[in-house]
């Protein structure tokens, strides 16, 4: 993304030494948002005047000098920043392993090296997901008429499986988040989950939509691939489609949430069970935690979506643990999927494939999904190498201090003028706005070798 500045008036009556310098300046912040980009100015088109056309100004030649690659949908500055980044990582994470390698630098490196080994994935991939299933439980799917429903709550399941595997957002999402009234604390959040397609909006025209029917194509196809029967697989995840639709039906959708004070709905952790009696909250929290955190009964619990639980306690209670565990688990093969033989990801290539409208979408080169993993899950030490081999921290760091200055004092000025705002909300919003406080670059504790010791140094961890 680029922002230009340029001085409003009479461009053609400025003279060409004035107008060289703005243009300097204005290429000089507009690179200070696309860090990493050397190329960034050849996207502007200097013929045009910024006043008749200002999109055109800034961004005209991008068409001319960036063509759309076969495999991708779109392309924009964003996503050729993804691209330089992640190409910048895989060269540091595909660098021999060495004796002076920290052990968390040694933890990145064999994480993503594992990864590219394709040729274990085919070999142990699909056992390696039979197993972990098992060991969840059970994928009623897979095993038919011999599952054996667990003999405890969803909840306490729910927790354990969520534990197992780290896959969250599944019936609901639980999170621990800076408390939004004194962000210098942290707050336990509740909330309504994601859902397998992404967005909400094609569920809700029912389970004859397009994008539904590919999504239950693929769940069924993946059930099959994994050694599922074929009739078992078309009956029960239809059940499971059928289970994620009642649950959407009761959520909210994205523009409601976008009001960050609707949902900040403050309970104390006893009141779970008056709110929703249906539903253990409190056994799910207390098992997802686990002996990992002490809480009391007093503590402070965010249910971002109140209404959203209170409808679908009929829904869990009117749904059987053999739909209940299908979906789960879906929902857990749907998160590993990059883990599974490169035949049994296709489908998942073929879905994505469908909702992009590209349907001829080449597969992605296996480092691009490394690089993605290796980044989510190892993230601190992948950051730490980032910022060690790539990041001008004092040279970026100040000018992109400078730049949000600039902001900043804009705010404030165009706080001072607005007619729209009565006095007294005028001197709180500027007050307000003199107190904004920067947060940009990366945490200092990836710096501090005793946190990296403590939470990253599996030397000897086996893939």
């Amino acid at each position: 993304m680029h922002i230009w500045f340029y001085m409003p008036g009479n461009w053609t009556s400025r003279s060409s030494s004035f107008i060289t310098n703005i243009r300097h300046n204005l290429l000089e912040e507009s690179n200070l948002l696309s860090l990493g980009i050397d190329d960034s100015a050849i996207y502007h088109n200097g013929y045009v005047n910024p006043c008749d056309d200002f999109y055109e100004y800034a961004c005209g030649n991008y068409p001319t000098n960036r063509h759309l690659p076969p495999n991708k949908a779109v392309r924009h500055t964003l996503s050729d920043m993804q691209n330089r980044l992640n190409k910048q990582i895989r060269n540091l994470l595909q660098t021999s392993i060495t004796d002076d390698d920290k052990p968390w630098n040694r933890l990145a490196k064999q994480y993503y090296q594992k990864c590219l080994k394709e040729e274990e994935l085919e070999a142990t991939g699909a056992s390696s997901m039979r197993k972990l299933l098992r060991d969840l439980g059970g994928w009623p799917v897979l095993d038919g008429d011999t599952w054996k429903p667990w003999n405890h709550s969803w909840e306490r399941h729910l927790a354990y499986v969520m534990n197992r595997t780290g896959i969250n957002a599944v019936i609901l999402e639980l999170a621990v988040s800076h408390d939004p009234l004194n962000s210098s604390r942290f707050i336990i959040e509740i909330d309504q989950p994601k859902w397998g397609v992404g967005s909400r909006w094609p569920y809700l025209a029912g389970i004859h939509d397009l994008i539904i029917q590919n999504y239950t194509s693929l769940m069924t196809q993946t059930a099959v691939n994994i050694g599922a029967d074929p009739t078992y697989a078309k009956h029960d995840m239809k059940n499971a489609i059928e289970f994620e639709l009642r649950l959407v039906n009761f959520s909210a959708d994205e523009m409601t949430r976008r009001d960050p004070e609707r949902g900040n709905n403050r309970f104390q952790l006893w009141q779970l069970s008056e709110l929703f009696p249906h539903i253990d909250l409190i056994t799910y929290v207390h098992a997802i935690f686990g002996g990992l955190e002490k809480l009391s009964p007093n503590d402070t619990v965010i249910i971002r979506e109140p209404e959203y639980f209170r409808r679908i306690q009929s829904v869990m209670q009117q749904t059987s643990k053999r739909t209940i565990a299908n979906y789960v688990l879906w929902r857990v093969i749907q998160g590993y999927s990059p883990f599974l033989p490169p035949v049994m990801r296709e489908p998942f290539y073929a879905f994505k494939a469908n909702q992009t409208g590209i349907p001829s979408i080449p597969v992605p080169d296996r480092w691009e999904d490394c690089v993605f993993l290796a980044t989510m899950m190892i993230d601190m030490p992948v950051g730490r190498l980032y910022v060690e081999n790539h990041f001008d921290q004092f040279k970026a760091m100040k000018k992109m201090n400078d730049l949000t200055k600039h902001f900043k004092n804009e705010l404030i000025k165009q706080l001072e003028t607005v007619d729209w705002m009565d006095d007294e909300t005028r001197r709180r919003a500027i007050i307000k706005a003199k107190h904004i406080n920067y947060k940009s670059g990366f945490p200092s504790y990836i710096f501090n070798e005793s946190y990296m010791e403590e939470n990253w140094a599996m030397a000897s961890f086996k893939f």
